[in-house]
């Protein structure tokens, strides 16, 4: 339950040992390189998976060369280097197929599954994790499976399938507690807080996604904690408790663009929503504009419920604000790079506090836009009078 910990001895061990074999450093690197992915310190994490890869190929053991394989996809997957993700992945299933053992291939083709939803593929995704799913389940990897289910829950939420990502996520969680897996058990959390927000159940969204960001930091992962801060910060501007999302987010921002990239078109867009919705919606055009760039720039494209929601906002805000200062301060945000983009969200974070934006940078009384939640594979804003689809 200490990565960290376990980690430093592990490196410091390495450096002492002069006369230790080639095979025992190279479980050692990889086992370290595993340890700091845990981490989110993803790049020591490949340097230390490079040099143990290196080693086993000399050392002819194909079966830790899969495992290496599958760990600089995890690495490159959350680094958001999709395609290198996907092709290490593939390389690793490719090779664990023909030395094994099982478990492997099955660990690595649910990876698959996860770098295809990240590109967008969502329906790709959701069968190649079943499939990842079925097998693990059958060799009896019960704790892999566990986390797998959580992936998934988030899956059939994004593709309207509510009610089965609520069965899953809830069976997800209850498996990873069950054998006492913790990186399962906080996806899981988020899994259960998605789907509650989805069907507009914000203030059980909240409590769960409460505990997955409690929860994500014991474990240790800046990643997962970036990951459950982001969405606890949209559900909280969805409660209207625009001062617990201005310190979740905040924090969010704080180290998303080095240790989880993944997260951050997510985290700037929450920002932009509750600064919009705190009377500033000027700025909010700037940061949305800019966190559009992002997602083009790292290839990044925004899950179907996000995307729905974000789009649905800005036309709103964009009523509010008038087409021309629109355009102009959303432009304005897609020529920003990424340091002055953030320091730029974390100003405005700053600066509407403790009172909103000054009368002049609000067009039009600021009426609440409440999340959205799906229904029937449509989608309607949960408390206030506009519904439909996109």
């Amino acid at each position: 339950g200490y990565p960290g910990e376990g980690a430093a001895w592990l490196e410091e061990a390495l450096r002492q040992a002069t006369d230790v074999s080639s095979a025992l450093r190279a479980r050692g690197l990889a086992t370290a390189g595993y340890l700091r992915w845990v981490l989110s310190e993803h790049g020591r994490s490949r340097s230390l998976a490079s040099d143990a890869l290196a080693l086993f190929r000399e050392l002819g053991d194909e079966v830790q060369v899969a495992f290496c394989l599958n760990l600089l996809g995890n690495v490159a997957m959350m680094q958001a280097r999709f395609a290198e993700a996907q092709t290490r992945f593939a390389q690793s299933v490719a090779l664990s197929e023909q030395v094994g053992p099982p478990a492997q291939a099955a660990t690595t083709r649910g990876n698959l599954g996860l770098v295809g939803a990240w590109r967008g593929d969502h329906a790709r995704g959701a069968e190649l994790l079943e499939a990842g799913i079925a097998s693990l389940e059958e060799l009896g990897e019960e704790w892999a499976a566990a986390y797998f289910r959580c992936c998934l829950a988030l899956l059939y939420r994004e593709l309207g399938e509510l009610d089965r990502a609520e069965s899953m996520a809830r069976e997800g969680l209850r498996a990873a507690r069950a054998v006492g897996y913790l990186q399962a058990t906080c996806f899981g959390l988020i899994a259960v807080g998605e789907v509650a927000a989805a069907r507009g159940e914000l203030d059980l969204a909240a409590d769960q996604l409460e505990a997955a960001a409690r929860e994500t930091r014991r474990w240790g992962s800046v990643a997962a904690v970036k990951m459950a801060q982001c969405r606890l910060g949209a559900t909280c501007v969805a409660l209207g408790n625009h001062e617990r999302a201005r310190e979740v987010l905040d924090d969010a921002l704080r180290s998303s663009a080095r240790a989880a990239p993944n997260f951050l078109p997510g985290a700037l867009e929450a920002v932009a929503w509750l600064v919009a919705e705190r009377g500033a919606p000027a700025r909010a055009a700037a940061l949305w504009g800019g966190a559009d760039r992002l997602r083009e720039t790292l290839r990044i494209p925004a899950w179907p419920f996000e995307r729905t929601r974000s789009t649905m906002l800005q036309r709103e805000f964009r009523r509010r604000l008038g087409d021309a200062r629109w355009v102009s301060n959303w432009q304005a945000g897609q020529g920003l790079t990424e340091p002055n983009l953030i320091a730029a969200a974390r100003a405005a974070l700053a600066d509407l506090w403790p009172h909103g934006a000054a009368d002049g940078e609000n067009p039009a009384p600021s009426e609440p836009v409440r999340e959205i939640a799906q229904t029937d594979g449509g989608i309607r804003y949960v408390g206030n009078s506009f519904t439909g689809s996109e």
